[in-house]
């Protein structure tokens, strides 16, 4: 039953699907990847700054020898203290800048992966994780085999590239009680760094083909059956929410619409108060006068509003209004019938115009 609930599963999740699983934290990422980025980034670091922290080390270390060295005093518990917080704050010093490179890249390569993830649901208590029979389920499913195959390859090439390290450098460790303290602190830092940058950028390799398998899992699990997306498509249709919003988008659109088409209008024929139509007749371009903006109550007044803004003819003619605006559609030529009433408008307005250049 199981396999055919998974087979019916064909189709891609819905932008809905994929927003709900975000925000339960159900996201493709990789700790491999991240770890690392991190380190490889950090230990690069470390190697620019190593000879700086080489000096400082040995410089630490040579000025406490000569203390501990001179037997003209006792060393008291105070002056042991004193010595382990010097040498604890002079260390951190030295390493701040590895550690602040290494926060930053962590943040960096996590954000990376999953953007800013904002969780909501991830936090709530969730007690059948405690049932013991669906923890059974759990430990012998399939992801966690496929977790334990990805464990064991990790830990199989990250100990052979460490082995090989190991194997390699030995001669060096072998030999570095015979040189000085210096040369035995920079050697021992450049063959750690060395064996650390060859693992992170194993991990970090792996951690690209984790976060790879992670996306493509995601994408499988997310996959809705047929019916599912007919029913989520169904309930946002009948959302009143979506529904207001959407009609809220359309008058927003058609009102900027008109407010820039009414521009080229000759006039606006009024109710007074409850209707205004636009109308635009240009000889040579229209074969009849067009409707270029409508409304009604509130949209009528913002109509009229912006007609007089523009200095545009307002007309009133209570019948010719209405009639305009329960027949003609905007961006629709007027019919016939409504010839004779707009051509004795556009006579007067015309006349007017005539007299007032006179």
């Amino acid at each position: 039953m199981l396999m055919m609930a998974m087979d019916d599963k064909t189709e891609e999740a819905t932008p809905k699907r994929k927003k709900e699983a975000r925000e339960k934290g159900q996201v493709a990422k990789s700790g491999d990847l991240a770890s690392g980025f991190t380190l490889l980034v950090m230990f690069q670091t470390l190697k620019i700054f190593g000879g700086y922290i080489a000096e400082t080390m040995t410089k630490c270390i040579e000025k406490y020898m000569v203390v501990f060295g001179d037997y003209s005093h006792q060393i008291t518990v105070d002056d042991v203290s004193s010595i382990m917080l010097d040498v604890m704050v002079t260390l951190f010093a030295a390493v701040l800048p590895v550690l602040a490179v290494a926060t930053i890249v962590g943040i960096f390569i996590n954000v990376v992966q999953v953007g800013f993830l904002k969780v909501k649901e991830v936090m709530k208590p969730k007690f059948d994780k405690i049932n013991p029979i669906n923890g059974f389920k759990r430990v012998f499913s399939i992801n966690s085999l496929v977790e334990l195959i990805k464990a064991i390859a990790k830990f199989a090439i990250l100990g052979y590239i460490l082995y090989a390290e190991m194997k390699d450098n030995f001669p060096l460790f072998v030999n570095l009680g015979t040189s000085d303290l210096r040369t035995t602190i920079i050697l021992s830092l450049d063959i750690i760094i060395s064996i650390a940058l060859k693992l992170s950028m194993a991990l970090f390799f792996i951690g690209v083909a984790d976060f790879i398998y992670q996306k493509l899992k995601l994408r499988k699990d997310l996959r809705m059956s047929k019916q599912e997306v007919k029913e989520e498509f169904k309930q946002m249709d009948g959302d009143p929410q979506i529904k207001g919003k959407i009609k809220q988008k359309q008058r927003q659109v058609s009102m900027a619409r008109m407010m820039a088409a009414i521009k080229n209008a000759d006039f606006v024929v009024t109710n007074p108060t409850h209707y205004a139509v636009a109308i635009e007749y240009k000889e040579k371009i229209h074969n009849a006068p067009m409707v270029v903006a409508k409304g009604k109550d509130y949209v009528a007044l913002k109509l009229k509003e912006k007609a007089k803004e523009l200095n545009i003819e307002m007309i009133e003619n209570k019948p010719l209004a209405r009639a305009l605006y329960a027949t003609v559609d905007i961006g629709r030529e007027v019919p016939a019938e409504f010839y004779v009433a707009i051509a004795e408008i556009l006579v007067n307005i015309y006349t007017m115009k005539k007299k007032n250049r006179r």
